[in-house]
């Protein structure tokens, strides 16, 4: 086993783990149907996460032809995959928190956007810094990591304006989510 796929083989489970979480909960808020007062912040957010994942998953391709390992990055690695992992399960309720009965999801996303935007803020740093210490890092990169993309959670942290979360959200889905998507990975 290469320390690539010792590095990858981790990773996958932590945010296989992500995906999996953020499915079953809305799969759970599915079945509750009708019960469920639906709104569109963390159906929005969860998007958002779900794309963040598959880019960071994607993205260890460019890792492949790693030679050496240091437990320093490897550990920096794990924990910003973690606070993917938070974020993940903090955007949708768990099947614990929905209870019987009806179900608010707009009051659940203002309740829970401290724990998730902050994992996600918190993620940036770790991904920034981790650019930088591995030598792949530019400026344009570490002016998102480090203020823009914090800025504009940390705005959603703060703010009650729901018109501001949900144009924020479509705003980073659109601006980062649909030309990420559009990237190709060559070998």
């Amino acid at each position: 086993m290469t320390l690539f796929e010792l590095l990858f083989a981790l990773s996958s489970v932590i945010l296989g783990l992500a995906l999996a979480n953020l499915a079953s909960s809305l799969q759970r808020l599915a079945l509750k149907g009708r019960e469920v007062r639906w709104a569109p912040e963390p159906l929005l957010q969860a998007a958002l996460i779900t794309l963040i994942i598959i880019q960071v998953w994607l993205d260890q391709w460019f890792s492949k032809d790693m030679k050496q390992l240091v437990y320093a990055a490897a550990t920096l690695t794990i924990l910003r995959l973690m606070t993917l992992f938070f974020a993940a399960a903090s955007c949708l309720p768990d099947s614990d928190l929905l209870g019987d009965g009806a179900f608010d999801l707009k009051a659940y996303y203002y309740r829970a956007r401290k724990l998730s935007y902050g994992a996600m803020i918190i993620g940036l740093w770790l991904f920034a810094l981790t650019g930088i210490l591995n030598g792949y890092s530019d400026w344009q990169s570490n002016l998102v990591g480090f203020v823009v993309g914090p800025g504009l959670y940390g705005l959603l942290i703060w703010s009650d304006r729901r018109w501001l979360h949900i144009l924020v959200l479509l705003f980073v889905l659109g601006a980062w989510g649909v030309p990420t998507m559009m990237l190709d990975i060559k070998t």
